[in-house]
């Protein structure tokens, strides 16, 4: 059984506060007005000392990306996770990065990928939240019909 969703998560102020596998969130890009994230996990530090983020975008494979790059503009925020196996979380990122796996947004988009590297299990609150957004439409266009 899955976890409950967090209620809160914290403010990273600098890269050098986060370990392989932590699993980071900001505001989806150019939807200010929706509560969606865009998620990733912290992939470490490369050979010249850049700090890289796992991410899976529309349009792309899952890969490694600057910590900048993922941010964008917005704040990045940690997602607390229990008992992350960094190991384990390591070896299935790079097993994502080479299986350059479709986007798909209901069935494996960034949330999907970033929970399968933190936690070993993929799964979506907010395509969850969208199945239920959208039955709950179907519902009143077919009471409303009546």
């Amino acid at each position: 059984m899955e976890s409950p969703r967090p209620l809160a998560s914290v403010v990273v102020h600098s890269p050098e506060e986060l370990r392989c596998g932590d699993l980071l969130l900001r505001r989806l890009h150019n939807c200010d007005y929706l509560i969606l994230h865009h998620y990733g996990c912290y992939a470490g530090q490369d050979f010249y000392g850049n700090h890289l983020v796992f991410e899976h975008r529309k349009g792309s494979s899952p890969r490694l990306v600057t910590f900048q790059a993922f941010a964008l503009k917005y704040e990045v925020l940690r997602e607390p996770v229990l008992n992350i196996d960094r190991k384990a979380a390591r070896r299935r990122m790079l097993n994502l990065v080479s299986a350059q796996i479709g986007y798909q947004e209901l069935l494996f988009n960034c949330e999907h990928a970033a929970r399968y590297v933190a936690e070993g299990k993929s799964y979506s609150w907010q395509s969850r939240s969208g199945f239920v957004f959208l039955a709950a439409c179907a519902l009143l266009v077919v009471l409303a019909r009546d």
